[in-house]
């Protein structure tokens, strides 16, 4: 019986030296060192400038040329031989009247009829071949137009708004082929529509010259086939 209560006391002290307070058990804490961890410096990002933004040239668009609103009145082809025919063209921004208008090959002149002739439209009339054939289109009337005859070799022919022939204010589009110097040639080129000592080229088998550019002044705005 005393062994009993013996080894009953030894196990409840063994108990007690083990557990703590709150019955839990208390785990060891690891020792603490002094060492300050310091943190790596941060290094801040350069700044870049952008360059500074060159502006773009301002173009200045070329000035337009504005269309004259009035009719405008050139000699536009000449034919010879059978089909002899003149054919002039409003190249102006409104119709007009060819009333008041000759035609001149030096010394013969010719007092156009009162045709209204609208914009872009052509009037065509015969100078005295046996054959007639106007462009599709263009204006005609019954009338020849007698210019003194339209020889392919050489020649010439001016459209004037009056008849004073001798002004380069009155000289409206002029042409001349085969050989330079003809009698109105001078006027035209103080009006500026023609070149001094220009020509269209022509031959024995030149039917026609006609208009390839109405900007360019002299020979070079035209053709002969």
């Amino acid at each position: 019986m005393k062994r009993i209560a013996l080894t009953l006391a030894l196990v409840l002290v063994v108990a007690a030296c083990g557990d703590d307070d709150s019955g839990g058990t208390t785990a060891p804490t690891a020792p603490t060192t002094g060492a300050t961890t310091t943190a790596a410096p941060t290094t801040e990002a350069p700044t870049t400038t952008a360059p500074a933004t060159t502006a773009a040239p301002t173009t200045t668009a070329p000035p337009t040329t504005t269309a004259p609103t009035e009719a405008m009145f050139e000699i536009s082809s000449v034919s010879f031989g059978a089909g002899a025919m003149v054919v002039i063209t409003n190249v102006g921004g409104a119709s007009g009247s060819l009333a008041g208008h000759w035609l001149c090959q030096r010394p013969s002149y010719f007092e156009l009829p009162d045709v209204e002739v609208g914009a872009g439209q052509s009037f065509a009339i015969s100078a005295g071949g046996s054959v007639f054939l106007p462009p599709p289109g263009a204006i005609t009337v019954e009338q020849v137009a007698n210019v003194g005859g339209l020889n392919s070799a050489s020649g010439e022919l001016a459209l004037y708004d009056s008849n004073s022939f001798g002004s380069s204010d009155s000289i409206l589009s002029y042409v001349e082929w085969g050989t330079p110097g003809h009698g109105r040639s001078g006027t035209a080129v103080e009006a500026g529509i023609w070149t001094n000592g220009g020509f269209v080229e022509t031959g024995d088998d030149t039917v026609f010259v006609g208009r390839s550019d109405f900007d360019v002044v002299g020979p070079d705005g035209w053709m002969s086939g």
